[in-house]
């Protein structure tokens, strides 16, 4: 099939096509061939990944979680508490975006989450 040809086709299909060519490095795909595909998809994406530091990283045993996406800073220290009842005797801040953040702060799914311990100056 000649150049123009299969140009005239793509132009003319009611699919969208992506010119891999323009595309970042870092962009994610997915194959979606079947509803359970996109059910496992919809489920990695509604979780957020966040980072564990200092003696919160040592009680927790790792220092990175996954957990559900919440809805904002209080939902996420509720849930943490719950999930990790060793925490609860612990003071910690929470960072959202590399700042630290009120209670009332909504998180968004490409938020950077981390659990700060107590700083000490000098």
């Amino acid at each position: 099939m000649g150049r123009l040809k299969m140009q005239r086709l793509i132009q003319d299909s009611p699919h969208q096509f992506i010119d891999t060519d323009k595309i970042a490095s870092d962009q994610e795909f997915y194959n979606i061939n079947t509803k359970k595909d996109l059910l496992e998809m919809q489920l990695e994406k509604q979780t957020i990944k966040i980072m564990a530091f200092g003696v919160i990283a040592e009680k927790l045993g790792q220092a990175e979680l996954k957990i559900e996406q919440p809805q904002n800073i209080s939902e996420l220290r509720e849930t943490l508490l719950n999930t990790y009842p060793q925490l609860a005797s612990l003071k910690f801040t929470i960072a959202l975006n590399k700042q630290v953040v009120s209670e009332d702060k909504a998180i968004g799914p490409d938020d950077e989450v981390a659990l700060l311990p107590p700083f000490s100056g000098g």
